[in-house]
């Protein structure tokens, strides 16, 4: 049925999309949900809660402008990934996730997110965790934990 939703969302270019699993919030990443599903290029702001993400390539969102993670399940490692294709991401709101978490998701790594953007202006992280945070753009860097 979520398959069927998301294609039906797709045909339409939307351009903004709140999906939050409230039939068992308290239940972290009841759902699966792959974010590579989503083929919408109008889409400009997205907003996940409460679901096990896959980000696959993340491609189809060349207008994507805001993204906000509410508790969901995902890995650092993908969330590093997805920024890298976002071009035009200019905000990144990560709220209650853990994202320090080995073994989350596919390939989850060690837990060390790198966002690498030349677009991103704010960047919100929110009693989330991350085993270290790098911070790329315009050839500036630095990193935060270790």
């Amino acid at each position: 049925m979520l398959t069927w939703w998301m294609d039906m969302l797709s045909a339409k270019g939307i351009t903004e999309l709140v999906m939050l699993d409230v039939a068992a919030p308290s239940a972290i990443a009841a759902i699966e949900f792959s974010v590579s599903r989503l083929r919408i290029p109008a889409l400009a702001k997205l907003t996940l809660g409460f679901i096990n993400i896959t980000f696959g390539w993340c491609m189809g969102f060349s207008e994507l402008e805001a993204f906000f993670l509410v508790c969901c399940s995902c890995s650092a490692r993908h969330v590093s990934l997805a920024m890298e294709k976002l071009e035009n991401l200019k905000t990144l709101r990560i709220f209650g996730v853990d994202l320090a978490v080995v073994g989350v998701g596919t390939g989850a790594g060690d837990g060390a997110m790198e966002i690498a953007s030349s677009s991103l202006s704010s960047l919100e992280l929110m009693e989330s965790k991350a085993s270290t945070l790098a911070i790329r753009q315009d050839g500036i860097g630095g990193t935060i934990g270790g």
